[in-house]
């Protein structure tokens, strides 16, 4: 019995047993070429202290940290992509701005602390720009140089030229 509890007292101390996970957000986000998107990520309440992170790679040992707060609440922004940590609500907001193809990929939601750090997994995918065309007919109501009578016609500036 006494056994059984040294163990789970010092899985408790090494962070690794929790009664939620340490960090979590979605897994899986998406967003528009040009655009931007935003992340969520939840932590519990007992790393609000702690510095948080966004990575990117396929492995959480090797990813590379995008940027980081320095813990506090200060918003921090790295070329296009920016985190606030909201130590009330015990979540850190990651946004990634005018976004590329090349963007999407493997991230981590991360926490730094002595050891392994937490981290959880958030596949970004990216999808092409929308295109917008926008087709319009202009009615001027104008009087026409060769007649004495007024219309309703097409604006056709080349139109001027020509009578």
């Amino acid at each position: 019995m006494h056994l059984s509890l040294l163990a789970l007292f010092l899985f408790w101390i090494s962070g690794c047993f929790t009664a939620q996970d340490p960090v979590t957000g979605p897994e899986e986000v998406s967003g528009y070429e040009q655009g931007s998107l935003t992340v969520w990520c939840r932590y519990g309440s007992w790393w609000k202290d702690y510095s948080k992170y966004w990575c990117r790679g396929p492995k959480r040992s090797s990813c590379e940290i995008r940027v980081e707060t320095d813990a506090s609440e200060r918003l921090v922004k790295e070329n296009h992509v920016s985190i606030r940590d909201d130590q009330t609500n015990f979540t850190f907001t990651v946004t990634m701005e005018d976004l590329r193809m090349s963007d999407a990929g493997i991230y981590w939601c991360g926490i730094t602390k002595a050891g392994y750090d937490h981290m959880f997994k958030v596949h970004v995918s990216i999808n092409p720009g929308m295109t917008v065309v926008v087709s319009a007919t202009v009615m001027c109501f104008w009087i026409s140089a060769c007649s004495s009578q007024s219309s309703l016609q097409p604006c056709c500036f080349s139109c001027w030229w020509s009578h």
